[in-house]
Protein backbone atom coordinates (compact mmCIF):
# COMPACT_ATOMS: atom_id res chain seq x y z
CA UNK A 1 0.00 0.00 0.00
CA UNK A 2 1.39 3.57 -0.89
CA UNK A 3 1.59 6.24 1.82
CA UNK A 4 -1.39 8.50 1.72
CA UNK A 5 0.73 11.98 2.89
CA UNK A 6 3.95 12.37 1.20
CA UNK A 7 6.42 14.51 3.06
CA UNK A 8 9.06 16.51 1.47
CA UNK A 9 11.39 18.71 3.21
CA UNK A 10 13.50 21.20 1.27
CA UNK A 11 14.60 25.00 2.15
CA UNK A 12 12.99 25.00 4.86
CA UNK A 13 9.49 24.21 3.52
CA UNK A 14 7.74 20.80 4.25
CA UNK A 15 5.36 19.74 1.65
CA UNK A 16 2.69 17.28 2.32
CA UNK A 17 1.17 15.83 -0.48
CA UNK A 18 -2.13 13.99 -0.23
CA UNK A 19 -1.25 10.94 -2.32
CA UNK A 20 -4.88 9.29 -3.19
CA UNK A 21 -5.88 10.57 -6.33
CA UNK A 22 -7.94 7.63 -7.70
CA UNK A 23 -10.01 8.83 -4.84
CA UNK A 24 -9.86 12.57 -6.00
CA UNK A 25 -7.69 12.57 -2.56
CA UNK A 26 -10.87 12.53 -0.36
CA UNK A 27 -9.24 12.40 3.19
CA UNK A 28 -10.38 9.12 4.83
CA UNK A 29 -9.36 7.51 8.34
CA UNK A 30 -6.08 6.48 7.25
CA UNK A 31 -5.15 9.20 5.77
CA UNK A 32 -5.84 11.68 8.06
CA UNK A 33 -3.97 9.54 10.93
CA UNK A 34 -1.21 9.71 8.53
CA UNK A 35 -1.48 13.04 8.14
CA UNK A 36 -1.86 14.08 12.13
CA UNK A 37 1.70 12.10 12.20
CA UNK A 38 3.51 13.98 9.56
CA UNK A 39 2.22 16.93 11.16
CA UNK A 40 3.09 15.57 14.46
CA UNK A 41 6.73 14.99 12.69
CA UNK A 42 7.01 17.97 11.21
CA UNK A 43 6.08 20.32 14.17
CA UNK A 44 9.30 19.06 16.17
CA UNK A 45 11.42 19.56 13.33
CA UNK A 46 13.70 22.45 13.45
CA UNK A 47 14.20 22.87 9.61
CA UNK A 48 10.86 23.62 9.19
CA UNK A 49 9.49 26.82 9.26
CA UNK A 50 6.65 26.57 6.59
CA UNK A 51 4.40 24.10 5.11
CA UNK A 52 2.21 23.33 1.79
CA UNK A 53 -0.73 21.19 1.68
CA UNK A 54 -1.30 19.87 -1.78
CA UNK A 55 -2.70 16.83 -3.36
CA UNK A 56 -1.65 14.02 -6.21
CA UNK A 57 -4.13 14.19 -8.91
CA UNK A 58 -5.89 12.82 -12.21
CA UNK A 59 -5.40 14.30 -14.94
CA UNK A 60 -9.11 14.38 -15.80
CA UNK A 61 -9.47 15.24 -19.43
CA UNK A 62 -7.14 12.20 -19.77
CA UNK A 63 -9.47 9.81 -17.59
CA UNK A 64 -12.85 11.10 -18.87
CA UNK A 65 -11.46 10.17 -22.87
CA UNK A 66 -10.33 6.63 -21.14
CA UNK A 67 -14.02 5.96 -19.85
CA UNK A 68 -15.55 7.32 -22.85
CA UNK A 69 -13.25 4.91 -24.87
CA UNK A 70 -14.59 1.70 -22.31
CA UNK A 71 -17.80 2.55 -23.15
CA UNK A 72 -18.58 3.82 -20.01
CA UNK A 73 -21.27 6.88 -19.84
CA UNK A 74 -19.50 10.36 -20.90
CA UNK A 75 -18.62 12.24 -17.36
CA UNK A 76 -19.70 15.82 -17.61
CA UNK A 77 -16.92 18.50 -16.69
CA UNK A 78 -17.86 21.18 -14.17
CA UNK A 79 -16.31 23.42 -16.11
CA UNK A 80 -18.57 22.48 -19.45
CA UNK A 81 -21.84 24.41 -17.11
CA UNK A 82 -23.10 27.30 -18.68
CA UNK A 83 -25.54 29.26 -16.99
CA UNK A 84 -26.09 26.14 -14.71
CA UNK A 85 -26.71 23.86 -17.36
CA UNK A 86 -24.47 21.21 -18.02
CA UNK A 87 -23.05 20.14 -21.39
CA UNK A 88 -21.68 17.19 -22.34
CA UNK A 89 -18.32 16.79 -23.38
CA UNK A 90 -16.88 16.86 -26.78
Amino acid sequence: MSDTVLCEIDGGIATLTLNRPDKLNAINYEMADRLLERLDEIELDPRVGAVILTGNYLNIRYERKRIALAGAAPVLDPAASVNGVDHPPR
